[in-house]
């Protein structure tokens, strides 16, 4: 005898059924719910770290720069920018400063500003500085000792 394998409630109340599959969606969808609120807190939990981590970091850099401020260092200022300064200041450009001309009122407003770099930007060294104005370190240490810095003397050019 050939037995028929169909519904395995054969039989039962069709409203019964209908009930235990409703049951078996209800859950599958609940499951399913819960699987993407414990990924939408863990992704939650992850940003929420990274936005501590970015806040933190961006405190640190404003204290160091507010304590920069108090020690007199100043945040932005460049050599180029100094040189701009100097050049306006006299009249000139950027490019006649750090050009090749040789006339008096230029080399004397070079000087002025291969000092200014020298004074306001210790920390670059006599080739560096010669380098932006397109010139020698020896240069430099010309206009450092020409315009009355007496530090410059043969040996202890620093």
């Amino acid at each position: 005898m050939f037995v028929e394998k169909s519904d395995p409630y054969r039989g039962y109340n069709p409203t019964f059924w209908q009930r235990v599959q409703e049951r078996r969606r209800d859950e599958d969808r609940r499951r399913k719910e819960a699987a993407v609120r414990v990924k939408a807190e863990s992704i939650q939990a992850r940003l929420d770290r990274i936005e501590r981590e970015r806040q933190a970091y961006l405190d640190r850099i404003a204290a160091m720069a507010a304590e920069s401020r108090q020690i007199g260092y100043r945040e932005t200022v460049t050599a180029m920018d100094i040189i701009a300064g100097i050049a306006a200041e006299y009249g000139f450009t950027v490019s006649e400063i750090t050009g090749p001309s040789r006339t008096r009122d230029v080399v004397m407003v070079r000087q002025l500003a291969m000092v200014e770099v020298r004074k306001r930007k210790p920390a670059l060294s006599l080739p560096q500085i010669g380098r932006l104005f397109n010139r020698d370190h020896t240069t430099v240490l010309y206009a450092l000792r020409k315009l009355g810095e007496e530090n410059y003397r043969l040996g202890d050019a620093t």
